[in-house]
This record gives C-alpha cells, structure tokens and sequence, in this order.
C-alpha cells in the first residue's frame, strides 16, 4: 500500500515562486519551455544554471568548443543565466534573492539546518538533466524541504536511475512487444549514492515505445510532458494541496540502472546479443555512440541498421545465410546490404516487431538477420556497405567475413 506525504502547510502562499533552474542539453529546454509559458501564472523570478562552456579534442584535428545547449537557449532569449564554475559548487555563489527567507547571504560554513518558511515558499530548486551531482550538505543547507528540491527523470522510477533513461529504456525494448516509458516528478534525495531514489510528486507512463523509437524521437515528447508535470507540480505546491510518496523498495525485483553510454557500452557481441537486441541498441546509442564492432582488426562503426527476416526456404542464397554462425556476414550485393547472424535464436514472428504485426495463430518463427547499409572504419568516413565490401582483403564474391575479430 503506497503512504503520501502531505506538503507542509507552511508552504502554501499565494506568492509567485522564484526558480533556480539547472539543466543542460535538449531535454532541459524541453522541461524549461512550459514553464516559461506559465510565468503570469505561477513564477516572479527565474535562474538558469548550467556548466561552463569547455574545450574538448587535442592533437593535429584541434580543439572545438561545447557550449551546453541550454545556455544558448537562455542567452538567444535574455534569460538571466548563470554557469557553474569547474571546481562545481563549493566555489558557486547562489545570488542573495534565492536564498532561504531565513538565511541573508551564502555563509562560509553553513548552518546544519534551516527552518521551514512560514510566510511563502522558499525559493525551489530544478534539475532537469543537469548532469551534475549536487552535495549533499549544498541541499540541506539551501534546499532542506523535499518540496524545494526537485528533479524531472525521463523514466518510471524506480526503473533506469541514471544517467542515460531514454537511452536504455530503448535498447531494453526488444524484450516487449510494446514497450512504454514515461516521466517521474521526483525530490533530489539527500545522502551519498541516491541518486534518482527521492520521494516522488507526479508520475505518468503512457509514452510507447515502437519499432521505430530513438531517442531524438522520444525526447521531444518526454521532456515536454515533464515539463507539463513540473508546472502542475508546483502549482499544487503553491497552493498547498501537493503531496508526494517514497518509490517502492525492490522486494526482490531487479530494477534496471541507466548508466552513462561509453564506446564499451555500445560494442557488439554477436555471440550474446540478438539481431532484435543490436538493432534496439543502435537506435538507443547511435545518435552519441554509434555501435561498433571490429573486421580484421579494425573498429567499424555500423551506422545504419534494420531487421530482415530469414524466411524458411530452399534457394541457395537462403540455404548460405541459415549456416551462418554467430558473427558471420555475408554481403547480398543485389540488395546493397550486408546480412550479419548474431546470436542463435529463433524469434517469434519478428515482423510482429518490425511491422507492428499482432500475435495470432499463424505466427511462426523465424531467424531475424541484422541487416547494416552504412558503415565507418576508424579514420575513413561513412560509406556505404558495397565500398566497404569492395576494399575487404582476400574477400571475394560470396565468401563470409567474421565480425568481432
């Protein structure tokens, strides 16, 4: 039986909130839009905190300059904005109108706690894909009421805590016919090692994973939901009717982590993975970590990816790819593609996942190949799988090249 916790009535006020906003990439301007669009209505004041813009690269191709995506968001558009210096918050100074009503300025070593507000709502922090770890004692000096502490999690926490939600959530979804994920309102916990495990405000999971789903397709949507969520929140909070709940505990169940997509992350190992499980991975990690394998002893990113059904029958180019082991392509020239067999296994009707086919009675299973169109090595650009094919040593026509060697 899940226990609310009602708000603390000291926190209702008639008041306009003031909002410390910290985020980073495209889903926080996703979270951040609906909020400006309710300024009359439920907000005075406003700051936006981000990293600092950095350099990264080094060597004969030169350095190049990231600028988090939210601080231009807020400089094209006036927003008072300000960036978290490298040695992050113990050196970050929060500006005196955001303090707690209790507190007048930043001190040198802060109090152990701060009393609730009575008059109005102390000012509330958001993070939304911020990206950086707040300290604990940061929080329970400046932000010590759950209510003033809030995260939006692209995710139906307490599953995929982490980094990477939207990411993992996809590559998860081969398991499902119909995957679905959503967004959690939560609180940023306090304490060392919980992240993502705070008392939760507003949840919904409505949003559908498909055959098609990847994250440039699925953040839009999320964030802008979290956002909707984020602006209900706080009114409820504002106005005092507000109250949220802690996440479940396990009992026994695996919750599944989200973290960071590393290169490691996204290598292919067609011993273990199914064709169903690369593809979902592709679609999950290629947009920042294109999945990878190696040929003779060179990485090769593969860029462009499906599913193709190996149909039951007797032709010869039929009877080639069906002894193909694990890790074996073969190049169908007349097609243009390059057909990979990745781990044994027969799935149940796999068109019921590349083509939204439901289950019936003549469902039937079948052998699904990865199918790849594009590719990179490592120092070459992209190219199609016929170039690359062509530039193979000592592959000749119809002979199997091995992946992962």
């Amino acid at each position: 039986m899940r226990t609310t916790r009602p708000l603390l009535s000291s926190a209702r006020s008639k008041d306009a909130l003031s909002l410390l906003f910290l985020g980073g990439d495209a889903f926080s301007i996703g979270v951040l839009e609906p909020l400006l669009a309710n300024k009359q209505a439920l907000w005075k004041d406003l700051l936006i905190v981000t990293s600092g813009e950095k350099q990264v690269g080094r060597g004969s191709r030169g350095t190049r300059r990231i600028v988090p995506p939210l601080l231009t968001y807020a400089e094209e558009r006036g927003l008072e904005s300000s960036t978290l210096p490298p040695t992050g918050f113990k050196d970050w100074q929060i500006p005196e109108r955001f303090l707690p009503h209790t507190s007048n300025s930043n001190p040198p070593n802060p109090p152990p706690s701060l009393s609730t507000p009575t008059s109005s709502p102390s000012p509330i922090l958001i993070t939304a894909s911020f990206g950086h770890i707040i300290p604990t004692p940061f929080l329970k000096t400046y932000f010590r009421e759950p209510y003033s502490r809030l995260n939006v999690h692209p995710s139906l926490l307490p599953q995929y805590r982490g980094a990477a939600p939207i990411q993992w959530s996809i590559a998860d979804s081969w398991k499902v016919r119909r995957g679905r994920t959503g967004v959690t309102v939560q609180s940023l916990a306090l304490g060392r090692g919980k992240v993502d495990c705070g008392d939760v405000w507003a949840q919904e999971g409505d949003v559908e994973i498909d055959e098609r789903s990847t994250y440039e397709s699925l953040l839009p949507t999320l964030a802008k939901r979290g956002g909707e969520m984020l602006v209900s929140t706080l009114q409820r909070i504002r106005n005092g009717t507000a109250s949220c709940y802690p996440q479940p505990s396990s009992q026994g169940e695996i919750f599944r982590k989200a973290g960071k997509i590393s290169p490691t992350t996204a290598r292919v190992d067609f011993q273990t993975q199914s064709a169903m499980e690369v593809e979902a991975r592709h679609r999950a990690f290629g947009f920042q970590e294109p999945i990878w394998t190696t040929v003779q002893g060179n990485p090769i990113q593969l860029l462009e990816c499906g599913l193709s059904d190996l149909e039951p029958d007797s032709s010869e180019t039929g009877s080639q790819l069906r002894s193909l082991r694990p890790g074996q392509a073969r190049y169908d020239r007349p097609n243009n593609r390059l057909l990979v067999r990745c781990a044994y296994e027969n799935n149940l009707h796999s068109s019921s996942y590349t083509h939204s086919h439901s289950q019936g009675e003549d469902d039937e299973m079948v052998t699904v190949l990865l199918e790849v169109k594009r590719v990179r090595q490592a120092g070459k650009k992209e190219m199609g799988v016929r170039d690359w094919w062509n530039g193979l040593r000592g592959v000749g026509k119809g002979m199997v090249v091995e992946l992962g060697t």
